[in-house]
């Protein structure tokens, strides 16, 4: 074996590097990405019997939306027992984002369209926080950088109230702040709904 420096310099760096390794607890690594730590449990990883929980869960708030009534949807009569706001247990994956992926549809059901009526909303957020520029239907479908951001703006709220509102869907309901999980690393995951929620919008793709 050649023993020439360079070569015992490279070895005792790998072996120096080896046993930082092993003395590494598993708190000490860096944490993964999402999509490293969340892959297992995404919707198309999950068996036959959660994922019908996932899509009756969804498909029930989505009626909701359709009737305008999600202030009072705890008082709406349905299969608590398959219902994965009631019970998130019944899907082995962070509950965050399962949540966020039973409000994402209902904000669509809403406000399927990128339209007049989208524009009334977003102008009347704006007057809300007492901001004097207004958007407009063309501006958005142009693009314009200003009016797509209170688009963009409009849409994260959506998100932070439908989360709230699940909230108080029954006694067990989680209560998740959209700004505390982004901090929390999440940041991807809600920028990939907003996106999906725009990109439906623009194209007028119902849920």
């Amino acid at each position: 074996m050649d023993f020439s420096f360079p070569r015992c310099h490279c070895l005792l760096e790998f072996l120096y590097s080896l046993l930082i390794l092993l003395k590494m607890r598993p708190g000490d690594f860096p944490p993964r990405s999402i999509a490293e730590r969340d892959w297992p449990m995404a919707p198309n990883h999950l068996n036959s019997d959660q994922l019908s929980c996932l899509e009756y869960t969804k498909a029930h708030f989505k009626e909701i939306a359709r009737q305008n009534r999600f202030a009072e949807n705890s008082a709406i009569e349905h299969d608590a027992s398959r219902c994965v706001i009631c019970h998130a247990d019944l899907i082995p994956r962070n509950p965050f984002l399962t949540y966020l992926d039973v409000i994402t549809p209902s904000v669509k059901v809403r406000r399927p369209r990128l339209d007049q009526a989208l524009v009334e909303e977003i102008n009347g957020d704006l007057a809300m926080l007492g901001e004097d520029f207004r958007v407009t239907l063309e501006l958005l479908k142009d693009g314009d950088e200003r009016s797509t951001e209170c688009w963009r703006d409009w849409v994260h709220t959506a998100l932070a109230t439908g989360l709230g509102l699940l909230s108080i869907h029954s006694p067990t309901s989680l209560d998740f702040d959209l700004d505390e999980e982004r901090e929390a690393g999440m940041e991807a995951v809600i920028e990939d709904k907003v996106r999906e929620i725009m990109n439906d919008q623009l194209m007028a793709r119902e849920a």
